[in-house]
């Protein structure tokens, strides 16, 4: 949160939303904060205002007035190293949680103990970790891992067979394993006999195409049930799934059909978004493309002008014999492409052994248990989409899927009446719902834990979405990457968390933060560099030199092992947080300082009329100092450029450092920004050098 100042009591007097009860009772507790209370005075006695908050005595509706008490007690104590503890763990959470039963399992008494058993006995931890996950193996593996000519990749679990396929159907047949809508807003439940049942008859109907084993087979169309068991079932038949986000152009989708050699695609014909009809398969035979299996789910009345085409309902066998090849642990079963728009992704191959590390990720940081229904809007084509499907049925939980747009009183009204317990979000999408009038009245009472990954969060919409479910729901910060196979930093429930930073490496694996001059720090901010090996990173790549992207020139382990490159920079904080300030590519440095574009966004982001905004610099003349330049969304338009320069640069000055000058602001309607919503920041620097030289 923000640093203030501390205030006289009398600013409750003003506040009309508090009853006198309530500005007696607040009165009486801030009077026992004073400007020499200590920190962690100060954080016991947030904790104690939070379980006073729950207390029926007294109830306070909103949530900026939540902020304003935070502020209050952290102030004149809190600075930009040392967080604000917004949420706490307590004694159940650690008898009940995932977590804490196998801290009990392991007779270890700390979080950080048991993580860091996790990671330097690799042995122990994941072999622990298949038998909490119940892996199903066809041959038991004859070790966990074996050592090959590169100490960073070995060979992981050897001499075993498997398919994970087999892994998704531990839990009871009549459990429910997906929830969700239809275009009516009706709930569509079905169990995990249905999903299997499915699942099986696209395995066997691939059987009998004539396709290899080993094949890529592409899905494109929104994550439903259907969509969910024609992924299972590419995998369950030996083949390669490599589902690509539907929202692409014919010419993305081509592309990345042809990178993956894909021999036959399943495409959803059209699908309803809003009041618009998505032509999914017209826009893709734009293109020449291998023969598709075309899914009419709004049931028209229509033909396929492509004779090698045919629809699903005549394509799918009847035999839902089970059926799962017998798959090397180390096996592609799965292609997913980084989030580049343009130029070739990166493909990056999942083997069998890849939703191991998302599962246990499920397991242990958002704690997902078989009672959960875990929703996180996402696509198949992005890496969120197969982790959800295998961090859930892994774990024997339901998963919840919403068809349609998560930012509208209907994604709010299906989350209530599906009985989400985890929820998954993006910032963005927080950013849009605390604009919204149906969330002041939304009853999200169900969900015990948020999750968030995508982009850097905002702590204030972050602290004000748990203040909307009285802080019993805290947000589990996740990120990592396709080529992790899940996260790498994250957050434990077993500790107490600040809202929007990071309090643990993830489990099996950890990182050490390096400045310029190629050595680890303790403190301030450096470029992350994590410890391999671990399941679930990635080994190769199916178009790029996997190595020198990933690990040339980098710096050694304490064993000598070269550790491995992801280009995220991070701060430590005090009490072993950390704070994410941007990719190592968009640093930029302004009058000798090195700085984030991240920390001049979250500036420019918190002033109330700034709906979102991109820092980039531009060489000066003659490839100078960078020069300081921002694009922002503004919810006022009569501002002008002028005028909204000299109140972003007065907001610099105060909050970040009056040597960063801007040099230029733009306006425009949107960002440009990659599907999974990273801003293009390289393509604004691009088209502001164009037009810089043209005027």
């Amino acid at each position: 949160m923000e640093n203030c100042t501390l205030v006289n009591t009398d600013f409750l007097n003003t506040l009309p939303e508090l009853s006198d009860d309530q500005k007696i009772y607040l009165n009486s507790f801030f009077a026992t904060i004073n400007k020499e209370t200590s920190y962690d005075n100060r954080k016991a006695a947030w904790k104690r205002f939070v379980d006073d908050y729950n207390n029926s005595n007294y109830s306070l509706d909103s949530s900026s007035l939540c902020s304003l008490f935070f502020d209050y007690i952290y102030s004149g104590q809190h600075t930009d190293l040392k967080p604000a503890i917004s949420w706490f763990t307590n004694q159940d959470i650690l008898k009940t949680s995932n977590l804490g039963l196998a801290m009990k399992r392991q007779s270890l008494q700390s979080y950080s103990a048991f993580h860091t058993w996790s990671y330097e006995n690799i042995q122990s931890f994941w072999n622990d970790s298949l038998t909490s996950l119940n892996i199903k193996f066809k041959n038991s593996p004859s070790t966990i891992f074996k050592e090959s000519n590169k100490p960073f990749s070995p060979q992981w679990l050897p001499n075993a067979s498997m398919n994970i396929i087999d892994s998704c159907f531990n839990a009871p047949d009549s459990r429910t394993a997906i929830i969700q809508n239809d275009p009516d807003g009706n709930l569509l439940s079905f169990s995990y006999l249905q999903l299997k049942t499915l699942t099986n008859q696209v395995a066997n109907t691939l059987n009998l195409s004539g396709l290899k084993k080993g094949s890529s087979i592409s899905y494109i169309g929104p994550m439903t049930f259907e969509g969910t068991a024609i992924y299972l079932g590419i995998i369950a038949a030996g083949m390669v799934a490599v589902p690509i986000p539907d929202s692409f152009s014919s010419e993305a989708i081509k592309r990345r059909s042809d990178i993956a050699n894909c021999k036959l695609l399943f495409i959803t014909h059209a699908y309803p978004r809003q009041s618009k009809v998505i032509e999914l398969y017209d826009k893709a035979i734009q293109q020449e493309l291998p023969p598709i299996v075309a899914i009419n789910s709004m049931n028209r009345d229509i033909k396929l002008p492509r004779p090698q085409d045919i629809f699903w309902n005549n394509w799918l066998s009847n035999d839902a014999t089970p059926y799962s090849y017998a798959s090397d642990p180390n096996d592609t079963m799965t292609i997913l492409f980084s989030s580049g728009t343009t130029g070739d992704p990166k493909a990056i191959p999942w083997t069998h052994t890849t939703p191991i590390k998302a599962a246990i990720d499920g397991y242990y940081h958002q704690d997902i248990k078989p009672e959960d229904r875990v929703c996180w809007p996402t696509n198949l084509g992005w890496m969120m989409g197969p982790w959800l499907i295998f961090a859930s049925l892994i774990n024997r939980s339901t998963m919840v899927l919403f068809e349609g747009s998560p930012l509208n009183i209907d994604f709010s009204n299906f989350i209530t009446q599906s009985k989400v317990t985890i929820l998954g979000t993006v910032p963005a999408m927080v950013s849009h719902w605390l604009k919204s009038d149906w969330f002041k009245t939304c009853d999200w009472t169900s969900i015990r834990l948020f999750s968030s990954t995508g982009e850097r969060s905002n702590s204030r919409h972050y602290f004000k979405l748990m203040a909307k479910l009285k802080f019993k729901a805290p947000i589990i910060e996740y990120c990592g990457g396709t080529e992790i196979g899940g996260g790498y930093i994250t957050n434990s429930i077993v500790q107490d968390l600040a809202s929007s930073t990071f309090s643990t490496p993830a489990v099996g694996l950890n990182f050490y933060l390096y400045d310029d001059r190629q050595s680890i720090i303790s403190s301030g901010e450096g470029e992350v560099f994590i410890q391999a090996p671990s399941i679930g990173l990635s080994q190769t790549l199916l178009n790029k030199d996997h190595d020198k992207i990933y690990y040339l020139n980098t710096p050694l382990s304490s064993h000598g092992i070269p550790l491995r490159r992801h280009q995220d920079q991070f701060r430590i904080l005090e009490g072993g947080y950390f704070q994410a300030t941007g990719r190592v590519d968009d640093s930029m440095n302004l009058n000798g300082i090195k700085v984030g574009t991240g920390d001049i966004e979250q500036v420019i982001n918190a002033i109330s009329y700034i709906q979102e905004s991109a820092a980039i610099a531009v060489p000066s003349e003659g490839n100078g100092p960078d020069l300081l330049v921002i694009y922002v969304v503004c919810l006022d338009d009569s501002l002008s450029d002028h005028m909204l320069k000299r109140q972003l640069q007065r907001a610099i000055n105060v909050d970040l450092n009056p040597l960063f000058k801007i040099f230029d602001v733009k306006q425009l309607p949107s960002l440009p920004k990659t599907a999974s919503n990273k801003i293009m920041r390289r393509d604004l620097r691009t088209v502001y050098q164009r037009e810089s030289s043209t005027n």
